[in-house]
């Protein structure tokens, strides 16, 4: 992971919250457009309020994100699967 994780995006999607953020610093390296919520560009505001009104209107969308969401960070925020995959990576590349 390129960026820093932001607790406040991390604690969202632990908690099954989609989440819009913009794309801005790592945070596109955390959140995946589309899946786990939606990135807008900096300063878009009406991009913004678009997203957020597509998830009041579609409960199901906000659920499946919202789920995918909690997959995703469980994931990429677990420090076994993270030291596991290092190591993995270590072993890979001591070898050539």
């Amino acid at each position: 992971m390129a960026g820093r994780l932001g607790v406040s995006m991390a604690e969202a999607s632990a908690m099954e919250v989609p989440v819009i953020a913009t794309r801005h610093g790592g945070i596109p390296d955390h959140q995946i457009d589309g899946v786990t919520g939606y990135l807008v560009d900096e300063g878009d505001w009406q991009g913004m309020a678009r997203r957020m009104l597509q998830l009041i209107d579609s409960p199901k969308t906000r659920t499946e994100m919202g789920r995918a969401g909690r997959r995703h960070i469980m994931n990429v925020g677990n420090l076994d699967i993270q030291l596991s995959k290092l190591g993995d990576y270590i072993e890979e590349v001591s070898q050539h």
